[in-house]
């Protein structure tokens, strides 16, 4: 098998012969736990047989009849006995029979999906054996009375006098329906996690879901009587919104987790420095005016005169006028050469 690695989690490819593999082998182990249990039924069958008959025999008391069942031919009562351990068996052990079909569909998950099974292969046997039972010990008694008192109300009908097969028969593959019908919540949580359907489409869709139910619900139940049918569309329905509440809590449950790595992998912040009050400046001392320097106060005159530089001596002791010292005597010009005659 080729193994593909997408960051931390791990796809197994397998080819077509890996997989029929896997399915035989899951196949197998699931068989041996339903022979297991089977055997175990059988030392028990005689309580069975009578567990499935109370439903009938309470009807009958209740209408006021003596109950009775007819036995049909040689091998009927053997192959109801039969039957009726087989069923028990598979009760027993879908715990493992679940847990091995589950398992099949793991081998093609990835290794964070493959986790879920450990959860999903449990709820999915709880379910059918709740739906099971639910079927024995609540729907089939009101059916069952519904049944007989209609046979009342008819002539020359002997009223409960029904094949002994044919009681088991309808008893034991209503018993698998309603097991089976009860794991739809898993489908329909599946289908959300997955993203096929949002969980604002399921929402939307409840007139169809309804319409849905109710068509699936008068295919799957034999006969035509109507209690059976309301019977199994009711609980459906309610196991509908029942995961449409388990959805909305995962999806809280995954927001959670996304805002908490969020937090996680964001830099921490350091916390500013706090600002401290200005300190208290002492109190000013006041300052003694100094007396004004005599050397700093000496008009700028007198520091002009000491430093301008005495005049040139002339004849009354000032200055010449700048025109005279100006006027320069002109240089005598030189005759031209005299020019020499021809």
């Amino acid at each position: 098998m080729a193994r593909y690695h997408d960051e931390e989690e791990e796809l197994i490819s397998m080819s077509l012969g890996d997989h029929l593999a896997e399915l035989q082998m899951r196949l197998w182990r699931a068989m041996a736990g339903l022979v297991l249990g089977l055997v175990v039924s059988l030392f028990f069958g005689g309580q069975l047989v009578k567990i499935l008959l109370i439903p009938y025999e309470d009807a009958m008391k209740e209408a006021g009849k003596q109950p009775g069942l007819l036995p049909g031919n040689v091998l009927t009562t053997f192959m109801v006995y039969l039957k009726i351990c087989l069923v028990a068996g598979l009760i027993l052990s879908s715990f493992w029979v679940f847990h091995q079909l589950w398992a099949f569909v793991a081998a093609g998950l990835y290794r964070r999906e493959r986790r879920f099974v450990k959860i999903i292969a449990p709820v999915s046997a709880s379910l059918f054996v709740v739906g099971a039972l639910f079927y024995l010990f609540k729907i089939a008694p009101l059916a069952l009375k519904f049944f007989v008192r209609f046979d009342l109300g008819i002539q020359f009908i002997h009223t409960g006098m029904y094949p002994l097969h044919e009681y088991v028969d309808f008893m034991l593959t209503l018993m698998l329906v309603f097991g089976l019908s009860f794991q739809m919540p898993l489908a329909i949580i599946a289908i959300e996690r997955v993203g096929l359907v949002t969980l604002e489409q399921f929402s939307k869709a409840r007139k169809v879901v309804i319409l849905g139910l109710v068509v699936f619900a008068a295919v799957v139940t034999p006969g035509p009587d109507v209690i059976s049918q309301v019977s199994l569309a009711v609980p459906m329905y309610l196991l509908f919104e029942g995961s449409l509440i388990v959805c909305r809590l995962l999806r809280m449950r995954d927001k959670k987790k996304k805002e908490a790595e969020r937090a996680a992998s964001a830099p921490a912040k350091t916390p500013a420095p706090a600002v401290s009050a200005p300190a208290a400046s002492p109190p000013e001392t006041p300052v003694e005016p100094k007396s004004p320097d005599p050397a700093a106060t000496t008009p700028a005159t007198t520091v002009e005169a000491v430093t301008q530089p005495e005049p040139a001596a002339g004849t009354d002791g000032a200055a010449p006028p700048p025109e005279a010292a100006a006027q320069v005597p002109p240089t005598p010009a030189t005759p031209p050469d005299p020019v020499p005659p021809d």
